[in-house]
């Protein structure tokens, strides 16, 4: 499925996506980013690409947050188990905690691809 939004969207690397992010504050230009990060970074996991979705996960904006979650869930890298976990627990908007903690359960379950085993 990615596969085939990759190659209808103009993609960016995570560097541009990261310094696009990083300029516009616009909750629309970073949900965006964000999408395309989760785009991006679906062929394996990529420490940038981690970087700037874990970034999602602690925007002010409680959407941007759950677009961050759905974006981790994209990428289904057990990495973010224990981010997850501090999101779930922690997230001051009860809508957020509990996506945090569905997409935990995503990840925990196995469907996680390409990311390293922990």
């Amino acid at each position: 499925m990615s596969e085939r939004i990759r190659s209808k969207l103009p993609t960016d690397d995570v560097a541009q996506l990261r310094s696009r992010a990083m300029v516009d504050r616009d909750p629309d230009a970073l949900i965006d980013t964000l999408y395309r990060t989760a785009v991006v970074a679906d062929s394996g996991y990529d420490p940038e690409a981690f970087s700037l979705l874990r970034w999602g996960l602690n925007d002010p904006d409680s959407l941007v947050r759950r677009v961050a979650l759905l974006a981790v869930s994209i990428t289904c890298w057990p990495e973010f188990i224990g981010l997850l976990d501090e999101v779930s627990a922690n997230d001051p908007v009860g809508e957020v905690r509990d996506q945090a903690g569905r997409v935990r359960d995503l990840l925990e379950n196995g469907t996680g691809k390409g990311g390293t085993s922990r």
